[in-house]
């Protein structure tokens, strides 16, 4: 399975999208949203941007390390890091998967 953006609710009708890697992994998960427009347009708009350095912040004090993801704001947040290696790596696997990645609707009755 490729890549995918998953958009999804929780039982507080809060709107999220995850990024998953090919294999299911979850590599970043937004903030809540109150739509699921809202959720799918900064979706989409990771898709377009994941290559402009600006938009990503890292938190690596200590253990574990964090990529956020910046649009004026904080967007969604990677999986933690135990390494600045890994968060490299993490930051790679984005920039590569992000792009072409499908954009799916995980949210009932949508």
């Amino acid at each position: 399975m490729p890549a995918r953006f998953e958009l999804f609710q929780d039982a507080a009708d809060n709107h999220y999208f995850r990024l998953c890697d090919e294999y299911g992994r979850v590599l970043l998960t937004s903030v809540a949203w109150p739509s699921r427009r809202i959720a799918y347009g900064h979706a989409f708009s990771l898709r377009q941007r994941v290559g402009d350095d600006r938009y990503f912040r890292v938190a690596a004090h200590g253990t574990p390390h964090f990529l956020f993801v910046h649009a004026g704001l904080t967007i969604a947040r990677s999986a933690a890091f135990a390494s600045d290696a890994d968060l490299v790596q993490g930051l790679h696997q984005l920039r590569e998967l992000a792009p072409q990645a499908l954009l799916e609707d995980c949210i009932p009755g949508q």
